[in-house]
């Protein structure tokens, strides 16, 4: 039992340390603030002198309880509109993969919905600013755009709810900046009322931690 307990503790101790993970801010779009800000705190965004883009008032999204969805502030996309964020820097010790989520809304007053898409794009972007564009960055996008249809006009709640999509990060060279923008798609004259976006990076099981379940099971047969 003793020997088994040491076998134990040395391969807990043997485990990598945990690095940072992809990590989104102010996913949520709750600033704290009331009614329309032009400005979405925690992104850059395609411009602070219109609505092109904006977080806007809790009441102005309709609840979904059959999707666990609570009225509250979130983004609002205008079809040519576009917010982006840096995640962090990927270091596969926290997964080589990555699952995103956002919840598509409708709005109360049944303004007309405007689709977008959501892309992942990897390096160094040292000019990222307000009304700078990522997509003109020359970054390498990881993977594809995931393209969301617009709801249409008027909308009901049986078209909203959380759409996820997956990220395969593997080829990335550890310490790569990680970025994501949310773009609209199609004219200025609909709006897509979108919340709650994250992305996970899903850890993958190490050598040791295997080797760890593997003596546990080991005791288990022995205890019998």
């Amino acid at each position: 039992m003793k020997t088994s307990l040491l076998l134990i503790a040395a391969a807990m101790a043997s485990l990598p340390a945990a690095r940072a993970a992809l990590t989104v801010t102010a996913g949520d779009f709750d600033d704290g603030l009331t009614g329309q800000q032009l400005n979405v705190a925690g992104w850059f965004d395609s411009s602070v002198g219109g609505f092109v883009e904006w977080n806007n008032a809790a009441e102005s999204i309709q609840s979904d309880p059959a999707n666990g969805y609570v009225q509250s502030r979130h983004l609002a996309m205008r079809g040519d509109g576009y917010v982006y964020q840096s995640l962090g820097t990927y270091q596969s010790s926290a997964g080589t993969a990555a699952q995103w989520q956002v919840y598509q809304g409708v709005f109360a007053d049944n303004n007309a919905s405007a689709g977008f898409t959501i892309s992942f794009y990897a390096g160094a972007f040292p000019g990222a600013s307000e009304g700078v564009d990522i997509a003109g960055a020359g970054l390498a996008m990881i993977g594809s755009a995931s393209s969301l249809s617009p709801l249409g006009n008027p909308t009901s709640l049986a078209s909203a709810g959380y759409r996820s999509g997956s990220l395969d990060l593997s080829a990335l060279a550890e310490g790569t900046e990680v970025w994501v923008a949310i773009r609209g798609t199609g004219g200025g004259g609909a709006f897509a009322p979108l919340d709650n976006f994250s992305v996970t990076q899903i850890p993958e099981p190490s050598v040791a931690l295997l080797g760890l379940l593997g003596v546990a099971g080991l005791l288990v047969r022995k205890r019998r």
